[in-house]
């Protein structure tokens, strides 16, 4: 039998207005795979929007490691800067180091330079200081020369003015001898080289001794500001001198001070010594 287009379209009508028929039209309608489809499509949603939750989290991890990137290179770009800044210090560091070692060498060549000039000059000074010392150190000498000549002479001329006051208690009518009073005895006995030591003598007395008064002696006396070994030697020397010319002598010495060598041996060749006023007259009398 032939099915009316009215009965289809009823049909169709009736499912539509039930819902339950509709469905069992479907089942025996559709395929099993086709009936499948929504659970798999649902599992497909499901994963899609698993994959869509994974990659948001993805896209905001990235976006956090941008983030962290960002920074990185943002500290990165700012070690670059510090970096260039601290080169470009270190190289001006380095051309001022240079110059300032290019200075110290110019310095270090100037003051070595002035240190040859002070070093030659100093030379130069103390050349002419040396010359100086030792025309001030002649000069010194020649004024102690004249001086101790000075002194020298103002003293003899003191023993020669006042021999009584100085010998007096030891000679009586002492008084300075004119060598040509005894030229004749001198030159009996005595060379001309004798001789002429013997009236270098500072000066040369005569009297009479207080303890002998029909005697009478020389007295050989030598003088100086300070008496030494030497005034005491030639005192010796020169009474032993008129000895031998057959005149009676007491060697003598006088002055300020006497050295402590030179009063021993004035005490042991017992030789007058008259310090300032005070004479030493032990033992002083010429043997028989």
């Amino acid at each position: 039998m032939a099915i009316e287009k009215r009965d289809i379209d009823a049909f169709i009508e009736y499912i539509r207005q039930d819902p339950a028929l509709r469905q069992r039209v479907l089942l025996a309608l559709m395929p099993d795979d086709f009936l499948a489809l929504p659970a798999s499509v649902a599992r497909l949603v499901e994963a899609v929007e698993t994959l869509t939750r994974t990659v948001q989290e993805l896209t905001q991890r990235v976006i956090n490691l941008e983030r962290i990137v960002a920074q990185h290179e943002e500290r990165l770009a700012r070690l670059e800067e510090v970096v260039r800044q601290n080169s470009e210090m270190i190289r001006q560091h380095a051309e001022r180091i240079d110059m300032l070692q290019q200075e110290l060498r110019e310095m270090r060549e100037h003051f070595d330079a002035r240190i040859s000039a002070l070093e030659e000059r100093m030379d130069r000074l103390e050349a002419r200081f040396d010359q100086f010392e030792g025309w001030v150190e002649k000069r010194f000498r020649r004024l102690e020369n004249q001086v101790g000549s000075l002194l020298g002479w103002q003293l003899e001329e003191r023993y020669r003015t006042h021999v009584y006051a100085f010998f007096g208690q030891l000679l009586k009518d002492v008084q300075p001898v004119d060598y040509n009073s005894i030229d004749s005895a001198l030159r009996r006995s005595l060379s001309d080289d004798e001789i002429r030591y013997l009236t270098r003598a500072d000066l040369l007395l005569r009297g009479y001794l207080r303890q002998r008064p029909d005697e009478e002696v020389y007295l050989t006396l030598e003088v100086s500001s300070v008496v030494d070994m030497g005034d005491v030697e030639r005192s010796l020397r020169r009474a032993r001198l008129l000895e031998k010319a057959g005149l009676r002598a007491i060697p003598a010495v006088g002055g300020h001070h006497i050295t402590a060598d030179a009063h021993q041996l004035a005490q042991e060749r017992n030789v007058v010594v008259a310090l300032d006023g005070n004479l030493s007259t032990e033992e002083v009398y010429p043997e028989d």
